[in-house]
């Protein structure tokens, strides 16, 4: 921003006089941008000496000695009044000042300062324009004209607006906020500020929204999970009132009821310049009163929304009615629609049906989680590509006419939800007739109460898609009976099937965990080259997980995030995941297993520092893999973590055959699968003498695996045995110590299991390394962003602690307990979130 010049007559001992009394008062450096001599007449009295000066935000009004007889912010300026070329009054909100000065000049430099002052602080703002009353009007634009307008940093000029308002209000700047908002954002979302101790200061929301007032760059406004006192709502509101670039506006469990949001409402619909189309009031008690307001703003603004959530505002069936009916002015522009969590009778399901089916309804996403709707009245809806319908309890006749409104009305939907939902076996049977969920790209089943039954016939049709993206089916089974393996082998053969799966979580119920029929999954999980995303916690498979989470990150072309907490995995498990993890390039999201690690620590205290290094490690690779696949590759890079070529095969006539292979096999049973991992990574110590007809492979030959069908299958159809897979794994050191007892599966026959990998297990550093596998290409990693410090460093506020918390859901061990008790006391109930990501914290475990 370019400096103004100073405006100035008086003598250089006067300038110099007048600068000492200045800084001596405001107790810092300032630069003086108007310095006037003024003589003034009163009648029957003599002349007075007057000094006028103008720093950039005060203006000074001192005696012919120097003495400041009055001071006041630029801000506090109701009006410059300059009627005639001599004539010049300023009214502050404290005092006024008038002065008849024959100099004309002196009357217009007094004009352009104060003028340029609004102009520094409020680029682009027109809001102050009537505080100068000058005429002729011709003579006003002369002297505006004149002005240097100056340069507009960043954001519209927010961060200069955002620093004068604390000034005038008294308050610190944060200069977090400053640092986030210099550069040229569109989006201004307060959440994480408010959320969490982001510095020394703490933030304060009137200064921020007094200047939003008075800023037109930013076209999104959000603020969520913060408090919003009544004092709060007013300047909000002149916001609302006088911004014209604001399309979207986020206010999700701020506390609103409907006497905070009725001053809101006005502000818009007195805006006639309103450009907002995005509105969110989620997590509000607004009520019906607060239904009522918006239906009488849509009525107001018709044809301009285009997204609006309402979900959980306490609304009944009087004020739903309402607003669905106001929607209806709006079903050439309406996309996105969230109503869950209020109740919707017959007649509001009506009112819905006439926006579905009105001539160009453009709604594509209806949520209505808990209202459970009338679905007769629903008589056709083309448009509709995602529906939300969780937590519904659905008699008979409402799942006949669900199926209907699936299969037959909604066409063209794609994404459906019914999550928290009692889904009875009945209605999967009837979709499984009508083949309802073949379109489908997104099936979101999560706690739900679902029979082994009917997942297995989900299973089963989805393995018969050709569209499906992400299965979701968190905690959504209780446990099967002792020998009922079938729902295990309709998720082995949806993941082996050709359905283009992309994400899967199967995170366990506690009540019905897979435990060792985890690993058969993991297989197929290995044997599918399109998985990005895997969800496996909570099913206390124990280290033989984590030695096959160990393959998959070694041998899996494309995962990228992977959730494994809750396992009962141990420090050898988690030396497993670590150094097969030195080897991928793709994984950026696996966070640390904050329970496994919390029961490790109760159960062997001693191994606390290995454990925490290992965690750390695992920290350092997910920055180094962040890093890595951020920037656009260069089209001379090689591709990381590029699918292994196919091994070379031993027997003749298999060279054809790789590793996929598993996807069209028949179910390896976990003890099978167990017992040729452990073969596979530890070898007989003492193995027979070979003489010339026998060969021993070594680590450069690839092993030979055969794996037999499951004993439990029927023998028809018949399955045709397995070729040979070649699978090229290293020879390892034998164990110091013997492996615990073997224990017998209660599902299959009498086959010796190892559940877990003993504590006495070390990996060395090259125990998933394969000699036919490419070698990755060696990476300068750097620090993009702050990690988890080791447990040698400090806390990361105190800085003298050592961290001993634990940050959940983000893993993050960063604060020490003190710190942790200042920051929850400092967040008034609020939500905080973890001073290294941003993420909002929902738990803190002491480790």
């Amino acid at each position: 921003m370019a400096e103004p010049s100073v405006v100035s007559d008086a003598s250089p001992p006067d300038y110099r006089s007048m600068e000492i009394v200045v800084e001596k008062h405001e107790g810092t450096k300032v630069n003086i941008n108007l310095a006037l001599r003024i003589e003034t007449t009163k009648p029957k009295s003599k002349s007075v000496i007057r000094y006028l000066v103008a720093t950039e935000c005060k203006f000074f009004v001192l005696s012919h000695n120097f003495k400041i007889i009055n001071c006041s912010h630029f801000l506090d300026i109701r009006t410059v009044t300059s009627l005639n070329e001599h004539e010049i009054g300023l009214d502050f909100a404290s005092f006024s000042i008038a002065f008849n000065i024959q100099d004309t000049t002196k009357v217009e430099d007094i004009i352009a300062v104060s003028y340029s002052m609004f102009q520094q602080q409020f680029p682009n703002s027109t809001v102050f324009y009537y505080k100068f009353n000058v005429l002729p009007e011709s003579r006003k634009q002369t002297i505006f004209a004149s002005v240097d307008l100056p340069e507009v940093d960043g954001c519209g000029g927010f961060v200069t607006t955002y620093t004068t308002m604390c000034q005038y209000m008294k308050s610190v700047p944060n200069q977090f906020l400053c640092s986030v908002y210099c550069s040229d954002l569109s989006d201004f979302n307060l959440t994480p500020f408010l959320n969490a101790a982001t510095g020394s200061v703490k933030l304060e929301l009137k200064p921020v929204l007094t200047s939003l007032v008075y800023n037109n760059h930013f076209t999104s406004f959000s603020l969520t999970g913060y408090l919003l006192h009544r004092d709060l709502v007013i300047p909000l509101s002149l916001v609302l009132k006088h911004n014209s670039t604001l399309t979207r506006l986020t206010l999700s469990h701020c506390g609103l009821d409907n006497f905070s949001l009725a001053p809101l409402i006005e502000a818009i619909t007195a805006n006639d310049a309103s450009s907002l189309h995005f509105l969110d009031f989620s997590e509000n008690p607004i009520e019906d009163k607060g239904f009522v307001l918006l239906a009488a703003l849509l009525k107001k603004h018709p044809h301009c929304l285009v997204e609006l959530n309402v979900h959980n505002c306490g609304a009944t069936k009087s004020g739903t009615h309402q607003l669905l009916e106001a929607l209806a002015h709006h079903v050439n522009t309406l996309t996105k629609l969230d109503i869950s969590g209020n109740k919707i009778t017959k007649e509001a399901s009506v009112s819905l049906n006439t926006i579905l089916t009105a001539t160009g309804s453009q709604l594509n996403t209806l949520k209505m989680k808990g209202t459970s709707p009338a679905f007769e009245a629903f008589l056709d809806s083309p448009t509709i590509t995602e529906l939300d319908l969780g937590f519904s309890s659905l008699n008979e006749g409402e799942r006949n006419h669900l199926i209907v409104l699936i299969e037959k009305k909604m066409k063209r939907l794609r994404n459906l939800h019914l999550s928290d939902s009692k889904l009875p076996t009945p209605l999967f049977r009837t979709i499984n007739e009508q083949n309802a969920l073949m379109s489908l790209e997104s099936l979101d089943l999560s706690d739900s109460i679902m029979s082994w039954e009917s997942f297995s016939i989900v299973c089963s049709q989805l393995s018969k898609s050709r569209t499906l993206k992400n299965f979701n089916i968190n905690r959504s089974f209780l446990r099967p009976k002792a020998k009922y393996r079938k729902p295990v082998e309709s998720l082995v053969t949806l993941l082996g099937s050709e359905c283009p799966i992309e994400c899967l979580h199967m995170a366990a119920n506690t009540r019905a965990p897979f435990r060792q029929d985890l690993v058969t999954i993991l297989f197929a999980v290995l044997s599918n080259p399109r998985l990005t995303s895997l969800n496996i916690s909570g099913h206390q498979s124990g280290d033989i997980a984590a030695a096959l989470v160990g393959k998959i990150l070694q041998l899996h072309p494309k995962i990228a995030e992977l959730f494994l907490d809750d396992n009962n995995i141990t420090i050898a498990g988690m030396k497993m995941i670590s150094t097969s993890l030195r080897q991928n390039r793709l994984v950026t999201v696996l966070p640390v297993p904050a329970m496994d690690v919390s029961k490790e620590l109760a159960t062997n205290p001693q191994n606390s520092q290995e454990l925490m290094e290992t965690a750390f490690d695992i920290q350092q690779i997910l920055v180094r893999n962040a890093k890595l696949t951020s920037p656009a590759p260069c089209p001379s890079t090689p591709t990381r973590n590029a699918p292994p070529k196919p091994l070379t095969p031993v027997t003749p006539g298999s060279a054809h055959r790789s590793f996929t292979t598993l996807r069209s096999t028949a179910i390896i049973p976990p003890e099978l699968a167990a017992e040729k991992l452990f073969q596979s990574i530890n070898p007989p110590p003492n193995p027979p003498p070979s003489d010339q007809n026998t060969t021993i492979p070594t680590p450069e030959q690839p092993i030979q695996v055969q794996i037999p069908p499951a004993p439990h299958q029927d023998p028809q159809p018949q399955v045709s045995p397995l070729p040979s897979i070649p699978l090229a794994l290293p020879q390892l050191p034998p164990l110091q110590t013997p492996l615990p007892p073997t224990e017998v599966h209660p599902t299959t026959q009498q086959t010796p299991l190892r559940q877990a990998v003993p504590a006495a297990f070390q990996v060395p550093a090259n125990a998933f390394q394969f000699p036919n596998m490419p070698q990755p290409q060696q990476y300068q990693v750097y620090q993009v962003y702050p990690v988890v410090p080791p447990p040698l460093q400090v806390c990361h506020l105190c800085r003298t602690n050592k961290p001993d918390s634990m940050l959940l859901p983000c893993h993050h061990v960063c604060l020490c307990k003190g710190c942790v008790q200042t920051v929850i006391d400092n967040s008034h109930g609020n939500q905080f979130v973890c001073p290294l990501d941003r993420i909002p914290v929902t738990q803190v475990r002491l480790l």
